[in-house]
Formats: structure tokens, C-alpha cells, sequence
């Protein structure tokens, strides 16, 4: 919000006459101007908030998303794999794939 040079005299005027302090019209319009600009860096900081916030918000859906896609690909090797012959499994070490499958979703063994 700008105000006038006439507004700004008059407040100054004001001011002088009921508390005896000398304010000038300049320093009034300075301290209009300063609040101006910081409401603009206050506005521009909650949209950057919001923005962020909206960002944070998909990345958790999508690491949400892609721990569930991870445990069912880990179900889906240990079902698959009994159908290795032991020999196969121990020679590809399944039991070592799975741990850090495991591991990936941060699960004990």
C-alpha cells in the first residue's frame, strides 16, 4: 500500500502535534515502501512454501508407490524361485539377492 505525499504530511503532522515527536513525510513514505516490500517477500515466501510443500507431497506418494512395486517384486521372486532347483538357486546365490531386496525396503532378514 502507497500513500500520498499529502497523507504522509498529515500523518507526520499528526504525529509531531500529539507526542511531540519530528517525523517527516519522506521517513513515513520510506517506512510505507519498506512494509510494501515486505509483504511482496512474505507473499512470494508462502508460495515458495506451497510449492515445496505440493513437491514433498508427490515425492512420498511416489516412494510410496515404489516400495509397494518393490515388495511385490520381491514376493514374486522368492515365489518364483521354488521352482529352481537348489542347485540354481545356491549358484546365483538367491538367498543374497533377496537379503538386499530386503535390505532396499529397510527389512531385518
Amino acid at each position: 500500500m502507497t500513500i500520498t505525499t499529502e497523507e504522509a504530511e498529515r500523518l507526520a503532522e499528526r504525529v509531531e502535534d500529539e507526542g511531540g515527536l519530528s517525523i517527516t513525510a519522506d521517513a513515513l513514505r520510506d517506512l510505507a515502501a519498506e512494509r510494501d516490500y515486505l509483504e511482496k517477500i512474505a507473499i512470494e515466501a508462502a508460495q515458495c512454501h506451497a510449492r515445496e510443500t505440493a513437491r514433498a507431497d508427490k515425492l512420498q506418494a511416489e516412494n510410496a508407490r515404489l516400495r509397494v512395486a518393490l515388495r511385490l517384486a520381491i514376493d514374486a521372486v522368492e515365489f518364483w524361485a521354488a521352482y529352481a532347483p537348489p542347485y540354481f538357486q545356491d549358484k546365483h546365490d538367491l538367498e543374497e539377492d533377496l537379503r538386499k531386496l530386503r535390505a532396499a525396503l529397510g527389512e531385518k532378514e
